[in-house]
Order: C-alpha cells, then structure tokens, then sequence
C-alpha cells in the first residue's frame, strides 16, 4: 500500500524487454487522490514524445473499469504541457484547475504546489 493506504497496481511500462518508464492505478479515494490522481506516469526522459504514456493510459482504462471505476481523475502542473496532451488525447477534461495541494503533501514539498485535474470518463 501506499502511505495514503489506497492499494493499487504498478506496472512498468515496457519498449520490447527494455522498461521505459511505470503507470500505476490507485484503487480508491481520499483526501490525497485530487493532488495524486487515480493514474500517475512517467516515462525515461530518452523515450519521451512517442505517445508511451498515452498508450499506457489506454491500457489501464480496461482496468480500471474491472475494478468498477466510472471515471479516472488524472492530476498534473500546469506547466506539464506534455503530460497535459496526453491526458487530453486520452479524453480528459479539466474539472478543477490550479488545485492547491496541501503543504504537507509531497508535491508541494517538490515545488508543485498547484495542480490541474483531469476526468476521464470511462466505458
């Protein structure tokens, strides 16, 4: 579990049998899941700009829906452009922008002290 104690999945996020990067899916909701997100991502900073994380979205969606889920909720700054398409091409609409994330949350502590959230809506 993760310290929030909402258990989920983590994958890496495979190029043939070379990791490139992880997703995981959050199976749950708290006080942290609008900073969090139901879904976060990253991709190796040589592998970024080939859609990776887009197709490992789209693979979690499926599920994400075993696991009853309606919609996911996909949170990133402001100044993820990036990440923001993907979220975008993936069918996100931003619900909530600039969310305060508490101070004593990790992403504020990192400098990320506003996020925009996404849904996506699923099925």
């Amino acid at each position: 579990d993760l310290p929030d104690n909402i258990p989920f999945y983590w994958f890496d996020i495979m190029f043939g049998a070379i990791p490139i990067g992880k997703i995981s899916l959050r199976l749950g909701y708290n006080e942290t899941t609008i900073a969090n997100g139901h879904v976060g991502y990253e991709i190796d900073p040589d592998y970024q700009g080939h859609n990776y994380s887009y197709y490992a979205l789209e693979m979690i969606k499926a599920l994400a829906m075993d696991h009853g889920f309606r919609y996911l909720l996909v949170s990133t700054t402001s100044d993820n452009m990036q990440s923001q398409r993907t979220i975008g091409k993936a069918g996100g609409k931003i619900v909530r922008s600039d969310y305060e994330v508490p101070k004593d949350h990790i992403f504020y502590v990192l400098g990320k002290p506003k996020m925009n959230v996404y849904e996506i809506k699923l099925g």
